[in-house]
């Protein structure tokens, strides 16, 4: 199959699952980056607890910066589409995002189970 290919079936999956392939990708690439592991591993082995963030404050900051996303989407795309639908694609802009947010603080929680906790 050719990367048109594979670029056409992507872009003919409904829209909440198109994050899905790029989600793969940026796992993959990050699996191979020494870097990144790196970095991943000294998170994970931080053993201060000034430096973890309790579960209930991550997502107050997550619903708010959704909540300006969301805002910055409508505002670009006003003037472009009618604002009721500027706003349902802001709100899939968002949930996935929110979805990506969601598997990589899970992935986070299960390397360090203690992170979550209050």
């Amino acid at each position: 199959m050719s990367l048109a290919e594979v670029k056409e079936q992507v872009l003919a999956l409904p829209l909440e699952e198109q994050a899905e392939p790029a989600c793969i990708l940026v796992e993959r690439f990050r699996r191979d980056d020494p870097a990144y592991q790196e970095m991943l591993a000294r998170l994970i082995d931080d053993r201060d607890p000034n430096h973890w963030v309790k579960w209930d404050d991550l997502k107050k900051k997550l619903d708010q910066r959704m909540r300006q996303i969301t805002e910055q989407v409508i505002g670009g795309l006003t003037g472009l589409l009618p604002r009721p639908l500027a706003q349902g694609m802001a709100r899939q802009v968002t949930s996935q995002l929110e979805r990506l947010w969601a598997r990589h603080v899970s992935v986070m929680c299960r390397a360090k189970p203690c992170c979550c906790k209050e």
